[in-house]
């Protein structure tokens, strides 16, 4: 899911970040004008907003409501802090929009999430496949005897005995 957002999101901030300005105060590069070009920034930067921003916003609500706020609420509050001031900058008709800083933010967001995602599933199947390497059964001594028991039954204070001979008997 992360990466077909960080795809689609990545696509939409091209744009945004060509008709923002940014290129033209950093190199002098502009790009072309067309009656509503002005408005593409915040057209796309919603669109980003509402598609690949929506997910931090809505874990941003699940670790408040578990009152352990984490990174995603600091994302949310990020992107929506942009976002809002950005609505409020174009409605007011003075000021600079946040919409490329907002669309970059969500993208690389997005990207991190994915490979975050991605390392816990490989960890996750690591696990698993090494689970698989546990043995059913465990030999313990019991009164001075060795005994095999199934390692659900173990308990703290289980002495286990991995022994090279099968005959041998522990002396007290």
């Amino acid at each position: 899911m992360f990466l077909r957002k960080f795809w689609v999101s990545l696509g939409l901030t091209i744009p945004v970040v060509l008709y923002s300005g940014i290129l033209d105060q950093l190199f002098g590069f502009k790009m072309p004008s067309f009656p509503g070009s002005q408005y593409i920034p915040a057209v796309l930067g919603s669109i980003i907003f509402f598609y690949g921003g929506w997910i931090f916003v809505v874990s941003a609500f699940r670790e408040l409501k578990a009152k352990l706020p984490g990174m995603m609420t600091l994302i949310a509050i990020a992107i929506s802090v942009a976002y809002f001031y950005s609505l409020f900058v174009i409605l007011a008709g003075q000021g600079e929009t946040l919409f490329w800083e907002l669309s970059t933010l969500i993208v690389v967001m997005l990207l991190g999430h994915w490979m975050e995602m991605k390392a816990v599933q490989g960890a996750q199947g690591a696990l698993k496949e090494l689970s698989k390497l546990l043995p059913d059964k465990a030999e313990i001594f019991v009164n001075g005897e060795i005994k095999t028991v199934p390692i659900r039954e173990l308990k703290v204070g289980d002495i286990a005995w991995s022994g090279p001979e099968p005959g041998f008997r522990p002396t007290a």
